[in-house]
């Protein structure tokens, strides 16, 4: 009698643990997944469809102005001059800027191999990862592709392009250079005439831009500084997230423009 009941309660001990599992697949509380429409357009009103502080307006189009709220649009336009700390569009248009980029011809660029661009820096190559002990200069017209982890400074010569992801201290991609992938940097980063960066850029110092491009219509992408200072002009498609202070001014230097406060201002 004894060798029976414990025989059961060995079997008992064995099944219990998969007791809720059976429970499960017998009434399954899962919510189905939702469908995903490829045609809708991403827009400001679903990037922010959880957050409760921001204020949402359709369209936004005015020649200057300060938002004093976190402000949210399908398209925000500002024609001269702005200060703002949070803006979420799809697309925001500082100036006269050009809402889709030219597109880059990268058979003109000069295809340089890691191992040439590293050959006079102390360096460790991994498997499509470079990482560079000290500042890096990146020459003009050159096609890269790999992602950077630079210990130093990092400067992407006029118009080169650079297929990954950088990392460094400092960030200066020049005029006309194009950065298909995320950047992040310590220090400071500058974004020259003409420039372009694909993927989400952020900096935990300032962020200087001239008539630059970030993000696209099918790609979102968070920027965020410290401080954000914009010279003639930019687009950008996504989020800007300037943490004490952020503006715009079509007519004088960007680095000159951090000097004010945000006072706010949503429209």
């Amino acid at each position: 009698m004894d060798a029976i009941l414990f025989t059961f309660l060995g079997l008992g001990l064995l099944v219990l643990p998969f007791v809720p599992l059976a429970i499960e697949l017998r009434a399954s509380r899962d919510v189905a997944p939702l469908a995903i429409d490829e045609d809708e357009p991403i827009d400001a009103s679903r990037l922010t469809a959880t957050a409760s502080d921001v204020t949402y307006i359709p369209h936004i189009d005015v020649d200057r102005t300060i938002f004093r709220d976190n402000v949210a649009a399908s398209d925000i336009r500002v024609g001269t001059a702005c200060r703002f700390q949070r803006l979420y569009g799809m697309p925001i248009i500082f100036g006269a800027s050009r809402q889709v980029r030219p597109e880059r011809d990268l058979r003109q660029l000069h295809s340089a191999s890691m191992t040439e661009l590293l050959a006079e820096v102390r360096h460790r190559m991994g498997h499509a990862r470079c990482l560079v002990f000290g500042d890096l200069r990146l020459p003009a017209n050159t096609l890269v592709e790999a992602d950077l982890v630079i210990k130093g400074s990092l400067q992407i010569g006029e118009s080169s392009f650079v297929r990954g992801d950088i990392k460094a201290r400092s960030i200066e991609v020049c005029a006309g250079a194009t950065v298909c992938g995320s950047v992040f940097a310590e220090r400071e980063i500058r974004l020259g005439a003409d420039s372009a960066v694909e993927g989400v850029l952020s900096v935990d110092g300032p962020l200087w831009i001239e008539r630059s491009w970030i993000g696209s219509a099918a790609n979102a992408v968070s920027v965020s500084a410290s401080e954000i200072g914009i010279r003639g002009g930019a687009c950008v498609y996504g989020q800007m997230i300037a943490t004490r202070r952020g503006r715009f001014d079509k007519a004088i230097d960007a680095r000159d423009a951090i000097g004010v406060d945000v006072v706010g201002g949503g429209k």
